[in-house]
């Protein structure tokens, strides 16, 4: 990314980043030696994630989505194991977790791209 201007800059993408400075008078410096910036933020709460209450759960946990349409969901063991796979619709679903084991639950979207923590009590 070039052109930054500011004393201060902060990065917005992964990359190698230099400085060069040029004064006043048009004298321009040779580049610094390159920083090394690697992206490890997740957004706090991605538009795609579902919104999971209660959590912790003594059973069932609503999902509430941002639309309504037909779901593929799979609950797995803290170990990544299918225990279980449901088919639902709407912009709220139901999982029922009653008849599991308390500890860690992963919900997963199948054709979506989110994952939520589940702790059954």
């Amino acid at each position: 990314m070039g052109g930054a201007t500011q004393p201060c800059f902060t990065p917005t993408e992964t990359g190698n980043y230099t400085v060069v400075v040029i004064t006043t008078l048009g004298c321009v410096s040779a580049p610094s030696a390159p920083v090394q910036v690697i992206s490890t933020a997740v957004p706090e709460h991605p538009a795609d994630l579902p919104r999971v209450v209660p959590n912790p759960t003594t059973g069932l946990v609503a999902l509430t989505f941002g639309d309504a349409r037909i779901r593929n969901i799979l609950v797995c063991d803290a170990q990544g194991r299918v225990v279980r796979q449901s088919r639902s619709s709407g912009a709220q679903v139901v999982v029922d977790l009653q008849a599991q084991p308390t500890g860690l639950y992963l919900l997963r979207g199948m054709q979506e791209a989110w994952t939520v923590r589940v702790v059954r009590e």
